[in-house]
This record gives structure tokens, sequence and C-alpha cells, in this order.
């Protein structure tokens, strides 16, 4: 599964290791609790930058 994450620097895309983890919604929280537990739930696939910020307001509209 891959997961797309838009950040005010752009777009990052991610791919998920471990789908189980994220099963229960309630517990979502804690498996990004850190940087290391993050880490062993998905992995940084992709990151597309934004070049300015008149390109990053484009995108929110």
């Amino acid at each position: 599964m891959l997961v797309l994450f838009e950040t005010a620097a752009g777009h990052a895309l991610f791919k998920v290791q471990d789908e189980g983890k994220l099963a229960n919604v309630d517990d979502i929280h804690k498996h990004f609790a850190s940087s290391d537990k993050a880490s062993q739930v998905v992995k940084l696939k992709a990151f597309n930058a934004f070049k300015d910020t008149t390109e990053a307001v484009a995108d929110v509209i």
C-alpha cells in the first residue's frame, strides 16, 4: 500500500511496510510517536518539493 502525504514543503510518497499495524485506527498514532517507530511502519519512496510558495498555494486550491 502507498500513502501520499502533503506537507508545506511538498508531497511525500510512502510505502507501508506493515499494514497490520494500521489495522486498528485507534492505535495508529502510537506507531508514529517517534521517527524510529514510524520507520518500522512506512518507508519514504519519493518526495516532490514545491518550487516556491506560489506552487504550494496553487496546489491547495
